[in-house]
């Protein structure tokens, strides 16, 4: 789990009004609750200074613009405003992370110690509330000097909207799963995978993939995630998929479609006819359920057997 960290640097320019900074804060906060309610972030944001003291435009702060948020929504405010903050950043500083922090400084940002630690920890990402577009990218490419001259650059993960905290969510995603054993896939297959639906056959399965099936089923199961969340947001009849998903063939399905039928994840004996490919000829099998825009994966194994095209 990381910790989120409040870009001082995109401060340095203030809005323009109230109302400016609200809309901001509201694409800000929809991003850190996805982030949240997904377990990708800790219960607090690390600021050099407190809100208080943290001035967003003339005459407001940043606990008025929190309290101001209360108006627009009252349930992510309270998220926000519950924000256990942490501060200063040096007194949060690991003792394998402070070579480098003493160090290294942001190449022409001697100050901004905040981006600094995101650089330098691996377990931090930016959070950028700014008028300034030059900090609504993610991730961030930072340039690091030392002493003068450059050492490095590092690519930081950087929330300021909700569409850059499911790009950050996806990478984070990727990242855990990598590592991931069968059973902690299985009982974090909400949080790993939360566009698609998985049937309650799948949990067995899982455990009985060897090693190099595991991994590729893994690194599959993240294509069509992707896929299906894109499903879910364009409402489009069909979902486009970014890995290859075929149908069997009549003959097939005629002879063969019964062991194409699993569980459902409410129990429900389901047809999974599309597939996806795996290594050493394994297969995802799936099905679409339109009226939810949903995909829902019903087998992950062997190839399952089919009539022979010949």
């Amino acid at each position: 789990m990381r910790e989120a960290v409040l870009n001082s640097e995109g401060l340095s320019v203030q809005f323009a009004s109230q109302d400016d900074a609200l809309d901001a804060l509201d694409h800000v906060a929809k991003g850190l609750f996805l982030l949240s309610t997904r377990n990708h972030i800790a219960r607090h944001l690390w600021m050099k200074e407190q809100p208080y003291a943290t001035t967003v435009c003339d005459g407001t702060s940043l606990t008025d613009l929190f309290r101001g948020y209360l108006g627009r929504n009252r349930d992510r405010a309270r998220f926000l405003l519950q924000l256990a903050t942490r501060c200063p950043i040096d007194d949060g500083i690991e003792a394998a992370e402070l070579g480098d922090f003493l160090e290294e400084e942001v190449d022409g940002m001697p100050n901004c110690t905040d981006l600094l630690w995101c650089a330098v920890s691996s377990t931090k990402l930016s959070v950028s509330l700014s008028p300034n577009n030059q900090w609504h990218q993610n991730p961030l490419s930072l340039s690091l000097v030392r002493n003068g001259v450059h050492s490095r650059t590092v690519d930081v993960e950087n929330v300021f909207s909700l569409g850059s905290a499911q790009d950050t969510a996806d990478r984070l995603n990727v990242e855990e799963v990598a590592s991931i054993s069968p059973d902690d896939l299985w009982s974090r297959r909400a949080d790993l995978f939360p566009s698609m639906i998985f049937g309650l056959d799948v949990e067995k399965q899982l455990k009985t993939l060897g090693s190099d099936l595991f991994a590729s089923a893994v690194s599959r199961l993240v294509d069509l995630n992707t896929s299906a969340a894109d499903w879910d947001a364009t409402c489009s009849p069909t979902p486009t998929y970014i890995c290859k998903v075929t149908d069997e063939s009549g003959a097939t399905m005629q002879k063969y479609g019964g062991e194409r039928v699993f569980r459902s994840s409410d129990g429900q004996n389901e047809t999974y006819e599309k597939h996806a490919r795996l290594h050493n000829g394994g297969r995802v099998h799936l099905r679409e359920i339109s009226e939810q825009s949903a995909i829902e994966i019903g087998y992950i194994g062997k190839h399952l057997r089919i009539v022979s095209e010949n």
